[in-house]
């Protein structure tokens, strides 16, 4: 069982290779994207065989991350700060399940994966160090095997 924080690139009517895409450009800027960022464009390219601006405004797709996301427009921190905070996030429940409960855990992107059985013990974990690490509560959410 993968017991993981929500996915915040997962937003109504965009891909999530967009979604993902236009978050990291916006906190990679610190301001919402004018443009189309480039390793988006080469990425949709890839995936689908032509570039987002044929399927997409991005004023309007701009628009549905930030209506998802309206934190982005309030918030001053870039991507390496985030991905270390996620980190130390991982580490801390890591640690607290070897420690104080014996489990061993595996991380996978923002997720751990444990035992069936030890899930209630995971999700406390995660739980508390994003509580200890943030000052606010998480979701998270379990995704089967």
């Amino acid at each position: 069982t993968r017991i993981c924080m929500n996915d915040l690139y997962e937003i109504a009517g965009l891909p999530r290779m967009v979604a993902k895409g236009l978050i990291a450009a916006h906190l990679g800027n610190g301001q919402a994207p004018k443009r189309w960022p480039k390793g988006l464009v080469a990425d949709y390219e890839e995936a689908y065989g032509r570039k987002p601006s044929k399927d997409f405004k991005l004023k309007d797709a701009v628009a549905a991350v930030l209506k998802a996301h309206p934190i982005l427009e309030e918030i001053e921190i870039d991507t390496l700060r985030l991905q270390y905070v996620e980190s130390e996030i991982m580490i801390k429940a890591m640690l607290s399940l070897i420690r104080d409960h014996g489990v061993v855990s595996l991380p996978m992107h923002d997720c751990l994966i444990v035992k069936e059985e030890d899930q209630h013990l995971c999700r406390e974990a995660m739980r508390r160090a994003y509580f200890d690490e943030v000052g606010e509560e998480p979701v998270i959410v379990e995704k089967g095997r």
